[in-house]
Parts: structure tokens; sequence; C-alpha cells
């Protein structure tokens, strides 16, 4: 993190950065896949 995020965080904008450090845009798609993962897991679905 100190390498790839904290030391460019006054450089680039938020969504800029997480491309940067990344390699790909900003996206749901890792937050959505994790929340459907727990609440199948959670609620059986």
């Amino acid at each position: 993190m100190t390498d790839h995020v904290h030391r460019h965080g006054q450089r680039y904008e938020p969504a800029e950065l997480v491309a940067v450090a990344t390699g790909e845009p900003l996206t749901a798609e890792y937050f959505v896949d994790c929340a459907r993962e727990k609440a199948e897991a959670l609620y059986g679905l």
C-alpha cells in the first residue's frame, strides 16, 4: 500500500489513483461479488 497508494495520494485524484495502483478502473464489481458470496453463504442462496 505504501509504495502503490500512499506515496501517490497527493498526485492523483482518487479514481485515477485506483487505476494507477491496480491497473484497472474503479468499479463496484469486486464489492458486489464479495457481498453476493457472503449473502449466499449466510442465507443459503
